[in-house]
């Protein structure tokens, strides 16, 4: 006896000290948990901090939010678990007796906690920012055609309702499932003889608790049917996006009836249960699937027997709606649509290209591809820079306005010579400079004519200074650096040695000893924390890439993945990054394939690329997104306008006037019955890549002078051919001037009226017999011809094409230069050794233009000679060519008058 009570005092003793142990552990957790969240928390307040201050207003304006969805949440879905469990305990032990490991709530404690935790953080992330623009809602002051609601409600509050109830209608699935389940789980592991553990079920108060979960189901699915309807304005039923014949007739008649299906099927449910029919009870609520069955069995035959034999005629009112509001939600309502009345039967003439001298002035003979290539073989100097990409702005350069590629030379990780820590941390910090060239000359090689170039930074006459040419936040700039320590930054190769640098700008955070210590496990690098370099002035930059940078602040708006770099007034370099606002609940509209069918490009974001601060601009202030926006974070945007000396260059983005070029391909027909028949669907114009291969051509900048235009301006266009022909049928422009930015204008030709298309044209250049020879030639002996991008350009009445010839050597390293340029108009093409002799060629006579080039004044003398001795080889070819026609046609006495002349210009060349 005295050996059994020891026994039972060490095993009430061991018992004690696990659960000392437990609750030890399980609070370790716990802190673990709450340090980890808090940890995660401070570093973001940090980051946003040093991103802005004005920021940190957005970080505690979602946190509150975040917080209080989570707790709200957390409580509800907490007290929802914990109470289905202890009934589910409580049914169990009932019938089996006291189960040991469930004698105490801890169990269910546990187990509801982690599932509400689970759950109340899904309706964190997904409800945050809908409760946000919930409660400050705004009027589109437009209304749908079904329900005459304002659109912002579908915009702004429906999506939180939707989320809601439908969160509730599958939290009540799992409910019920995980309820089931738990009743066989805990049957099977208590020790009770039985013959199946399924037997647990037909327990009265078992079934009770499982009928009340399901009866719940219904009754909530009961509240998810109005949205339901509601989103038939968003249906794919038929040939409408939208609400169509079937949907308003049938399908919105079955959600009513569905209310008084699920009340008959609840009442009856709750019936034959009290009279303990059970399998009847599970019939009701099957039937309700039946239900759903047939009323997509009706649908699809009354839209097969009914409306498809007279499709036109029941849609037509439905399809009005369509088109009016997918032109509404991609802003082509106010597009101004113009006739060009083209004249395909003449050749363009010096008058033509006279009148439209700012247009010729700047046709861009060089490409983006070709010049990216050239600047990082020429203009990089150094393995750890890189030019990432080439963009395209428009600066005034010596009075006038200039179509350019400017590039940010960015610092190449993977180039440095040497990858040690202070190479790669300290000393190769940031980039230096930007190169700019013309986008309508090359130099007498061939090459990009660069207006701004080198280390340190040139700018020739007329081309914009640049003051600080430091980058240290861009595209390219990825990892963490840190400044202000006791190693100098390399800021540029000079000679045979490295100039030094130490930063002296506002990004970056202080590495106090406890900073040190948080950085040096957020980036899992123990050198940062015991690094002898780094001193108290010492900083990081952190989040340099710029659109991450950006997508830090504001998540919620969409980011152009493009941004481009721009020179301002003071000579600072700017980063543009274009912001998009977005949302899929635009009744009516039809969808993107990336799932949007609404957008507006409402915001630009100015980045210094040396001090890394962010300035938000609202360059839409009618678009009712960015306008809610601007209501929930006040602080996150500017007040006024985008400054003066930034504004005059910023463009149209590439990707809004892609996105609705798309939509306009269908969409430019209003006239439901041709929409319907589909008699004018357009496609984009195809030109052959510098491969070979057949591909669209993609949007291109241009400056010029607009048809009824009094002066010239950058603008985006697009050609469109009918789908499957390839004759051209419209084009569309957007433009990017201050008082005109980002309207659209659509030309269409006359109907009847054959207009080359691109690929047309660049099939007649392989079929011209001395272009192809000569193209063939040199595509021989280890060098290559490259097809720059064919440009479609619109003179007076005539569309003239353009595209330059690039010729390489065959290898890796070669340079492509532009060796001649190929105009084409009405049938006529031709090829020049340059784009004066193409045009000269075209029009049949000399023709010169005024370049505005960035010389010295020796530079100047030097061209206007080789400019005369172009004229004079260009007259000489064209009496040449005249003289040949002559022998050609036996008309001796034109052949002697024209060798006559000849003779005479060759003993005046000079």
């Amino acid at each position: 006896m005295a050996d059994r009570i020891i026994y039972d005092y060490k095993k009430e003793k061991t018992k004690r000290v696990l659960k000392r142990v437990g609750f030890v552990l399980a609070l370790l957790i716990l802190i673990a948990i709450a340090f980890s969240i808090a940890f995660d928390l401070f570093l973001e307040l940090i980051q946003i901090r040093e991103i802005g201050k004005n920021f940190v207003s957005v970080f505690w304006k979602n946190f509150y939010v975040k917080l209080s969805v989570q707790i709200i949440s957390f409580i509800l879905l907490f007290f929802v678990f914990f109470t289905n469990n202890a009934i589910v305990k409580k049914n169990v032990e009932r019938i089996v007796g006291k189960i040991g490991f469930l004698k105490k709530n801890i169990l269910n404690i546990i187990l509801s906690l982690f599932l509400a935790l689970i759950t109340s953080k899904y309706l964190e992330n997904n409800l945050y920012i809908k409760f946000l623009t919930l409660t400050h809602s705004k009027p589109f002051n437009i209304k749908d055609p079904i329900f005459k609601k304002d659109i912002g409600y579908y915009v702004f509050e429906r999506p939180f309702y939707l989320t809601v109830v439908n969160f509730l209608f599958f939290l009540m699935i799992f409910v019920c499932v995980y309820t089931v389940v738990l009743y066989l789980v805990l049957y099977t592991v208590s020790f009770v003889s039985r013959t199946s553990s399924w037997n647990i079920l037909s327990d009265k108060k078992v079934r009770f608790h499982i009928f009340f979960n399901l009866i719940l189901i219904f009754v909530v699915k009961i509240f998810t049917l109005k949205y339901e309807m509601e989103g038939l304005l968003y249906s794919f039923f038929g040939e409408v996006v939208g609400v169509g014949y079937t949907d308003y007739y049938i399908r919105m008649n079955y959600f009513k009836l569905s209310y008084i299906v699920l009340a008959v099927i609840i009442a009856l449910s709750i019936y034959f249960f009290i009279r303990g029919k059970y399998s009847t009870v599970g019939k009701v609520m099957l039937s309700y699937i039946v239900w759903g069955i047939l009323g997509t069995l009706v649908a699809t035959a009354f839209q097969y027997f009914v409306v498809s034999p007279n499709e036109q005629v029941y849609e037509r009112p439905f399809l009005e709606k369509n088109i009016k509001f997918t032109r509404l939600a991609y802003s082509l309502e106010n597009i101004e649509e113009k006739y060009f009345p083209v004249d395909t039967s003449n050749n363009i003439t010096a008058k033509d290209l006279e009148q439209n001298r700012a247009t010729v002035e700047n046709i861009r003979i060089t490409d983006f591809p070709t010049t990216l290539d050239i600047q990082n073989q020429i203009q990089r100097f150094k393995q750890y820079y890189i030019f990432n990409d080439a963009d395209i702005a428009k600066y005034t350069i010596n009075g006038r306005i200039k179509s350019v590629f400017i590039s940010a030379r960015e610092i190449n990780y993977d180039g440095i010579p040497t990858k040690t820590y202070i190479n790669q941390k300290f000393q190769y910090t940031h980039g230096y400079g930007v190169v700019m060239s013309l986008m309508t000359e090359v130099t007498p090689e061939g090459q990009p004519k660069f207006i701004i170039k080198d280390i340190p930074v040139k700018s020739l006459d007329g081309a914009p200074k640049v003051t600080q040419p430091r980058i240290y936040y861009g595209e390219k700039t990825d990892p963490y650096v840190i400044v202000n320590t006791k190693v100098d930054e390399i800021d540029y190769p000079e000679g045979d040695s490295n100039k030094l640098y130490r930063y002296t700008g506002n990004g970056g955070i202080k590495l106090t000893p406890l900073n040190r210590l948080i950085f040096s496990y957020v980036y899992k690098d123990f050198r940062l924390l015991v690094s002898s370099a780094i001193n108290s002035n010492s900083k990081i930059l952190i989040n340099r890439n710029i659109v991450q940078r950006a997508k830090r602040v504001a998540p919620f708006l969409e980011f152009d993945p493009d941004p481009y770099i721009l020179i301002d007034g003071k000579g600072r370099l700017v980063w543009v990054l274009d912001a998009y606002t977005k949302t899929g609940y635009f009744p009516y509209s039809e969808p993107t394939e990336e799932g949007f069918n609404y957008i507006r490009n409402s915001v630009k974001v100015l980045i210094d690329a040396y001090n890394g601060t962010l300035k938000f601009y609202v360059v839409d202030k009618n678009d009712p997104i960015v306008n809610v926006y601007r209501s929930i974070y006040p602080q996150l945007f500017e007040k006024g306008d985008i400054p003066e000396d930034i504004a005059e260059h910023i463009r149209y983005p590439e990707y809004i006037f892609t996105v609705q070029a798309n939509i306009l391909k269908r969409y430019h027909m209003t006239n439901p019955n041709v929409f319907y028949n589909k008699e004018d669907l357009w496609d984009f114009g195809k030109h052959k890549t510098p491969d070979g291969s057949i591909d669209y051509i993609p949007p291109y900048y241009s400056v010029m002078k607009l048809p009824d235009s009094q002066k010239e301006e950058m603008i985006l266009m697009v050609p469109f051919t009918p789908l499957k022909y390839n004759t051209m049928i419209a084009w569309l422009a957007a433009k990017s001037s201050q008082e005109n930015y980002g309207k659209l204008v659509l030309y269409k030709f006359p109907k009847g009226s054959t207009v080359y298309g691109p690929l047309q044209v660049e099939n007649m250049i392989d079929q011209d017999p001395q272009i192809s020879k000569d193209l063939s030639l040199w595509n021989q002996g280890g060098s290559k011809v490259i097809r720059g991008n064919l440009l479609a350009l619109p003179i007076n009445q005539k569309i003239l094409y353009i595209e330059p010839i690039y010729i390489a050597s065959d290898n890796a390293s070669a340079l492509p230069e532009v060796k001649r340029v190929i105009a084409a108009c009405n049938g006529k093409v031709v090829m020049g050794s340059n784009l004066n002799d193409a045009l000269s060629q075209l029009i049949g006579q000399q023709f010169a233009q005024t370049t505005q080039e960035v010389q010295t004044p020796q530079q100047q003398q030097g061209a206007q000679e080789n400019q005369s001795f172009s004229e004079q080889l260009s007259k000489l070819k064209g009496i040449f060519e005249d003289a040949k026609k002559a022998l050609k046609e036996g008309n001796w006495e034109e052949f002697g008058r024209k060798f006559k002349e000849l003779d005479e210009m060759m003993k005046n060349i000079k």
